[in-house]
């Protein structure tokens, strides 16, 4: 067995897509927030298009998330310098000469489903990942589940590929071999399928409502963004969770679930919310399990045995992403 990969290899801040905020937060105007160790501000130009910069001011460091949005610019309230949507200075009003120091860097930005994402690099590396089997636009979302973990990202998400923790965790009897594959060059791809032999008032109603056997897959994306479909004999769950390192040693998940949009509408304003509270609340009860045991958990080479073998691949395969600067 090949060794572990070294714990400097596996970057900090991978180059991935990460959830913003929401949507609807921009219809207050311009939104920074603290991500990856630095400011962003993501705006929506008065045509609708969403812009993400960098959020100190190229002049003095002033917060744009403080702002104002004047046709595609966004405006510094403290000298009104402008900045257009790639990050170029437009205008200034002390001076008709604009210094080349004066530009921000600018992100690829994208809104799905309510909520804006943005991808921590000059150009996204992959698109931003959905279910190959359905249409996202045949996909409602409901409002993120968050769950903090005083572990390295690559710890919550390799928990994937860690297949023995889900018998110890969760109650499930692996059915067979795992399969593992690479479906695009940043994605790495398991599917198992699962025995629900847990005694939880949880895993009795999952048996009792929509089967006792799930197909899983997990696809890994840029190292921080797991989409998961489980297929019970009675329905499919459907949700992707989006990690934020907080540092080295500490993380946060978000967690998007999702149910199918009826195209009904009446009866779709009835059951969506009824169905997404249901799924959310199943997903609560089972991430709170892993985040339990998750606490303080710590990335170990030389810990790593031959049962481990699906997990050591992900993190060499994690290692050799490209990380942000």
């Amino acid at each position: 067995m090949l060794p572990a990969p070294a714990a400097e290899t596996l970057p900090v801040y991978p180059a991935s897509w990460y959830l913003f905020c929401s949507a609807r937060r921009l219809r207050r105007g311009p939104f920074a927030r603290d991500l990856l160790s630095r400011r962003l501000v993501v705006y929506r130009t008065a045509a609708g298009r969403l812009a993400a910069l960098d959020a100190r001011c190229a002049h003095l460091g002033a917060d744009l998330g403080e702002g104002r949005v004047i046709g595609d610019d966004l405006q510094c309230a403290f000298h009104n310098w402008q900045y257009g949507p790639d990050g170029r200075c437009t205008h200034i009003p002390a001076t008709p000469q604009i210094p080349a120091l004066a530009r921000q860097a600018c992100y690829p930005v994208v809104e799905r489903h309510g909520f804006v994402f943005v991808f921590n690099g000059p150009e996204a590396l992959f698109p931003l990942p959905c279910f190959a089997d359905v249409d996202s636009h045949a996909l409602v979302a409901a409002r993120p589940l968050q769950f903090h973990a005083d572990s390295p990202w690559y710890m919550v998400n390799g928990n994937s590929f860690d297949v023995q923790h889900f018998r110890a965790t969760h109650d499930r009897e692996l059915i067979g071999a795992p399969a593992i594959d690479c479906p695009h060059p940043f994605a790495r791809r398991i599917s198992l399928t699962f025995a629900v032999v847990g005694h939880s008032i949880f895993d009795w109603l999952l048996r009792r409502s929509v089967g006792d056997r799930v197909e899983v897959s997990m696809t890994n994306w840029g190292g921080s963004i797991v989409v998961v479909t489980g297929r019970f004999r009675r329905t499919i769950s459907r949700l992707i969770t989006f990690i934020e390192p907080l540092g080295p040693e500490r993380c946060v998940q978000n967690v998007l679930v999702f149910a199918r949009r009826y195209r009904f509408r009446p009866l779709g304003v009835l059951l969506e919310p009824l169905s997404l509270a249901l799924r959310r609340l199943f997903t609560r009860g089972f991430m709170a399990e892993e985040f339990q045991t998750l606490a303080g958990i710590r990335y170990n080479p030389a810990g790593v045995v031959p049962s481990d073998r699906p997990l050591l691949d992900f993190f060499r395969w994690v290692s050799e992403l490209p990380q942000a600067r």
